[in-house]
């Protein structure tokens, strides 16, 4: 966008009082014209016929803010002293001004690809680690149980009894995620209302620590059955048995796992827990 420049002396100026407001009200709106459409002050007949009278054409000529030129009129002293827009300049500028934001855009363009590819890498690598603990469970109906309530038993601060889950088959060979799996159902179908891929996540855990799958699910129903939390702590004291348990503190109530636990590490089997 252009501006039509007007001095702050232009209301009282001599001229301009000779020639009257009706004419001066002519030569602003020219003179917005021609800075729009970058004529250097030129403004033909048909435009001065449309925006104003042939009295107030000549009175601009007569006082000398216009001069009369082959096909229109030319304003006195369009340019002098950088006082309106010159055609050139203001196509060098806008040049000018399109060559920095060409220039602005492919830096940014370039930055944009750079940073990409570095979240590329880095998404990679913590994909790897995080996509199999996102793993989602199969869709299956909730079957009907009054498990998911939390209750705590009588005389809380002891520790409950153990209970012996009925015999069940242990989990067939597969992949270490496949049999996670598994383990992770069997502990499903007790406690439907579990965080499933929280379970099966501190499963693998205990497999990769190298717990074989009978006694990891066997100790994963243990906890089911006595409504207790499943965390890497409350299963390694299951696996590991009354020793580990008695330094430990003992258990908790059951509840969901807290995440921060997701990750916690399992540290080798006690002799003789491997199997």
């Amino acid at each position: 966008m252009t501006w039509f420049k007007v001095d702050d002396d232009l209301a009282f100026h001599r001229k301009v009082v000779a020639a009257g407001n009706g004419a001066m009200g002519l030569w602003v709106r020219a003179g917005s014209w021609c800075a729009q459409h970058l004529t250097d002050g030129f403004i033909p007949d048909e435009m001065v016929n449309l925006l104003g009278t042939p009295s107030q054409r000549s009175k601009l000529i007569t006082t000398g803010l216009w001069i009369e030129v082959d096909g229109g009129c030319l304003f006195h002293q369009w340019n002098e002293n950088g006082r309106q827009p010159l055609a050139k300049k203001v196509h060098e500028k806008r040049s000018a001004a399109a060559a920095r934001q060409a220039k602005f855009r492919d830096e940014m363009y370039r930055k944009s690809q750079v940073s990409d590819s570095r979240n590329a890498v880095t998404n990679a690598s913590v994909t790897a680690h995080v996509t199999p603990l996102l793993t989602p469970p199969p869709t299956r109906p909730v079957p009907c149980s009054s498990f998911g309530t939390t209750t705590t038993p009588k005389g809380v601060g002891a520790t409950a009894p153990m209970t012996e889950p009925p015999a069940q088959d242990p989990p067939p060979p597969g992949t270490p995620n496949q049999t996670a799996q598994k383990i992770t159902q069997a502990y499903y179908e007790r406690v439907p209302l579990c965080k499933f891929v929280a379970i099966k996540a501190i499963v693998k855990r205990a497999l990769a620590a190298g717990y074989e799958p009978a006694p990891v699910q066997a100790a994963l129903l243990r906890l089911a059955d006595a409504k207790r939390a499943v965390t890497v702590n409350s299963l390694r004291i299951e696996l590991d048995g009354p020793a580990l348990r008695a330094v430990s503190g003992g258990y908790r109530p059951y509840q969901d796992p807290d995440p921060s636990e997701y990750e916690q590490p399992f540290l080798p089997p006690l002799e003789g827990n491997r199997s």
